[in-house]
């Protein structure tokens, strides 16, 4: 992702999203940190944003991660393998950095195939609340689980 995406992401975020995602808990977190542009990525079909994904650089507790999200997909190319491709763009770029968790809040069937899992109850502190059945994380091989509270990094 490019500096230059980034009013056009936030713009994409209004629409899918909506007015009520500065309420979400995972949207408190990244107001807390700048996303890390060499792992966040966008789909683009000639000038138009076909969606976008974002990796924000945190702490769980002493262990460095990534806050995975939003990842957002215009609706009318929703469904047709966008959030798919930047997901895995998104975790490959993890992995070739080295990373040990990426945690984000979302849909356990979507995320599973990516090697996302519920996290642990109650181990991971977020500031605000979270279905803990949405808190998903997936953790380097070799790695304990994460544990501790979000925080900067």
């Amino acid at each position: 992702m490019q500096p230059d995406h980034l009013a056009r992401v936030a713009r994409l975020h209004e629409h899918v999203f909506g007015p009520g995602r500065f309420a979400r808990t995972a949207f408190r977190v990244r107001e807390m940190t700048t996303a890390d542009l060499e792992l966040s990525a966008v789909v683009m079909r000639g000038h138009d944003l076909l969606g976008a994904v974002t990796m924000s650089p945190i702490s769980i507790g002493d262990l460095p991660a990534y806050l995975l999200g939003p990842i957002a997909v215009a609706v009318s190319d929703q469904r047709a393998g966008v959030g798919q491709a930047l997901m895995a763009h998104a975790l490959a770029a993890a992995d070739a950095v080295g990373q040990t968790a990426v945690i984000l809040v979302g849909d356990p069937p979507f995320y599973r195939p990516f090697g996302f899992a519920p996290a642990a109850p109650r181990s991971i502190g977020l500031p605000g609340p979270v279905d803990p059945g949405r808190l998903l994380v997936r953790q380097a091989p070799g790695q304990p689980p994460p544990a501790g509270e979000v925080r900067l990094r």
